[in-house]
């Protein structure tokens, strides 16, 4: 009897299929609500590291002129014209974040180089810029200069804070 009833389930379940696997293509539409935020969340990001590095692209070009004016002083141990392409590089970034910082000098000048950035210059940086630039023969640390300009430049904000 055992086996009769073997047959007769066997019989019975060979008109059965077993159902095709399910596939991943079309994908359901959550997948694609997903798939559509991640390309929005790119777009967002690679459009903001755009921005930002376009909007600080003048900071960069300041340095390279400033690196460039440290390597001339090396060559020609000019301090004079070193200090006088320092201030010009300054008054350019300061022109670019301020239209008013341009016909500065002296105290003024210092208190807005100090104003746009948390960083201080040191005295003797200030002293440099505000004074020592017009002599014939100035005398200034022009590597500890470059130090606090260079740091001066990637660190400054956009606007003088309150």
């Amino acid at each position: 009897m055992p086996t009769d009833l073997t047959q007769i389930l066997e019989e019975n379940l060979r008109g059965l299929h077993m159902p095709d696997s399910v596939s991943w293509w079309p994908l359901a539409w959550g997948w694609w609500a997903l798939l559509s935020l991640i390309i929005v969340i790119a777009a967002l990001c690679c459009y903001r590291f755009y921005n930002l590095r376009k909007k600080n692209k003048y900071r960069k070009v300041a340095v390279n002129e400033l690196n460039s004016s440290l390597q001339d002083w090396q060559e020609n141990q000019s301090s004079q014209g070193y200090l006088q392409n320092a201030n010009s590089i300054l008054k350019r970034v300061s022109r670019h974040l301020n239209a008013r910082s341009v016909t500065q000098s002296g105290q003024q000048w210092v208190d807005t180089l100090n104003d746009f950035s948390t960083n201080k210059l040191s005295k003797e940086t200030l002293t440099a810029l505000s004074e020592e630039c017009y002599k014939a023969d100035p005398i200034v640390d022009i590597d500890k200069l470059h130090q606090q300009l260079q740091q001066w430049l990637n660190t400054h904000q956009e606007a003088p804070h309150a």
